[in-house]
């Protein structure tokens, strides 16, 4: 019986195997779910699925039971969200030790976050589901795995070579360690930040910069990277308002995946990607922009997607200039619509 996600139990049996925009399923038939399995359809905006147990029982079989706890999550997804919740926690470790007083240990750091970002590397639809992971408490820990893991993805879209490719990890992830020196109760902090404790905030990046500028680890054009990654390339940035060629190439590469992931908390990947190239117009890189844009806007013919006004579409044509916008074919009412030029319409989510 086909079952919406939110209704799912610990304890159902899935009945046809649970597929992503990867070569592998998500879930695989047979799999007895367990709360971990439900989170991670969730992340993946899975809306519903074919499980063999009627959902009315509230009390599975024993044996349904007691598979459910022993089962293993081999899956790809699986695998990678296990990770992911583990290098969120070892990251923490090491923050609790720099605000001790510690030096940044880069070996710990790129050993917690570099397995992870290969992981994604993998399967790049990861990237949709980052932001699903993170919660107000452990904010700080999310926000520098999921900058490390995007700034590495960045890099291998834009073509650079292994060496950089690692340095944009440890970078993305590091950019902010300085937050360490800051009093513990502007972290993670929900409401909006005063001006007077923005303007202290706004001296992470030089405290960053202080924390790793003497480790033999950090190539130098890692280290400007984390000082110059609040730097626009129209001078609004800080700590020095410099300009566009003024900030180093990779710091505009972690510019771009700190700012995509922090606006991602609150929108769709496609809106943001929207927002960056036009209310945020001459503040980033344009070729690091078009990057991320093919990262998330990967699209073929036939993909099913659903729209900001809760219609679900499918899509007929990408234009490589407007990879965000393609034209599309309403499920519902066959209704073609080219959302490059219906501007107060775009994509809410892939439906995978």
């Amino acid at each position: 019986m086909k079952t919406k996600v939110e209704d799912l139990q610990a304890g159902c049996i899935l009945n046809e195997d649970v597929m992503g925009l990867t070569q592998y399923p998500l879930i695989r038939k047979e799999t007895v779910l367990t709360e971990k399995h439900i989170e991670v359809l969730k992340a993946f905006f899975i809306t519903d699925v074919k499980v063999k147990l009627k959902l009315g029982d509230r009390t599975p079989t024993k044996q349904a039971a007691l598979l459910a706890k022993n089962e293993r999550l081999d899956d790809p997804a699986s695998s990678f969200h296990i990770k992911y919740k583990k290098a969120v926690d070892m990251y923490q470790q090491e923050f609790k030790n720099w605000q001790s007083g510690a030096p940044v240990d880069i070996a710990a750091v790129r050993k917690l976050v570099l397995p992870i970002a290969e992981e994604a590397i993998k399967d790049i639809t990861i990237i949709y589901s980052l932001s699903q992971q993170a919660n107000k408490k452990d904010y700080v820990a999310h926000h520098a795995i999921s900058t490390g893991i995007i700034s590495g993805m960045l890099a291998k879209k834009l073509g650079l070579e292994q060496g950089r490719y690692v340095q944009a990890v440890l970078a993305g992830c590091l950019m902010d360690c300085g937050m360490a020196k800051m009093p513990e109760k502007w972290l993670n902090q929900a409401q909006e930040l005063t001006t007077e404790v923005y303007t202290e905030v706004k001296k992470h990046p030089a405290l960053s910069y202080q924390m790793v500028k003497a480790s033999p680890f950090l190539t130098t054009d890692t280290k400007l990277a984390i000082y110059q990654h609040q730097e626009r390339l129209d001078g609004s940035g800080y700590p020095e308002g410099l300009k566009a060629d003024q900030i180093h190439d990779l710091a505009k590469v972690i510019a771009v995946a700190d700012a995509y992931y922090t606006m991602n908390q609150e929108q769709s990947p496609f809106r943001v990607i929207q927002q960056l190239f036009e209310d945020h117009f001459g503040k980033f890189d344009f070729i690091v922009l078009r990057a991320l844009s093919s990262l998330i806007a990967n699209f073929k013919q036939g993909t099913q997607l659903k729209l900001s006004n809760g219609e679900q579409a499918e899509v007929l044509f990408v234009k490589a200039e407007a990879l965000t916008r393609p034209l599309v074919k309403v499920c519902r009412t066959k209704e073609m619509i080219n959302l490059e030029e219906k501007r107060d319409l775009f994509i809410e989510q892939i439906i995978l």
